[in-house]
């Protein structure tokens, strides 16, 4: 076991080649990259991983799609949005326009809390649907009022295509 200041300098990760070896893939490059943020040497990584720093180095250049929390997991989705160039934020929140049956007055706190956004990503998302021509907004909010969006032909022709489910009479 070779002990490595990964996380933190008071509680160094312990690590042998075959623990690393029973590690996913990508928790194999969360490692690698840490150690290297780390300035591990290349002996300490050899002795923790049993491979030579070249691939380990080329396990943190590695990408793995990783699960949050709060996203919700519908693999088919994240296909279709990649292949549109679409952040699946953009579609969750298309989603939340493709559920209602017009116009839709809801207030950027409400979009996030429906589309499950972070706070303040409602409108650099709105602001992305709307330069793809998927949304438009037919009444600005100003003051105290509260915008009017829909979403356009192209965006549910988008979202029936992504969503299935979404089909209104």
């Amino acid at each position: 076991m070779t002990e490595l200041a990964i996380f933190s300098f008071q509680t160094p990760v312990k690590m042998s080649p075959e623990a690393f070896a029973a590690l996913s893939d990508a928790d194999k490059s969360l490692f690698a990259r840490l150690a290297q943020e780390r300035k591990a040497s290349a002996t300490v990584i050899k002795q923790a991983t049993g491979l030579p720093l070249s691939h380990v180095a080329q396990l943190g250049r590695q990408t793995h799609s990783v699960w949050l929390a709060g996203e919700e997991r519908v693999p088919a989705a994240r296909i279709k949005a990649k292949d549109r160039d679409m952040p699946e934020s953009f579609i969750r929140l298309l989603r939340v326009f493709a559920d209602s049956d017009g116009p839709l007055t809801i207030s950027y706190a409400e979009m996030e809390e429906r589309a499950d956004l972070g706070a303040g990503s409602a409108h650099p998302c709105l602001s992305g649907l709307k330069s793809r021509g998927l949304v438009v907004c037919l009444r600005s909010g100003r003051g105290g009022r509260t915008a009017t969006w829909t979403v356009t032909d192209d965006g549910r022709a988008l979202a029936l295509a992504l969503f299935p489910e979404v089909a209104h009479a």
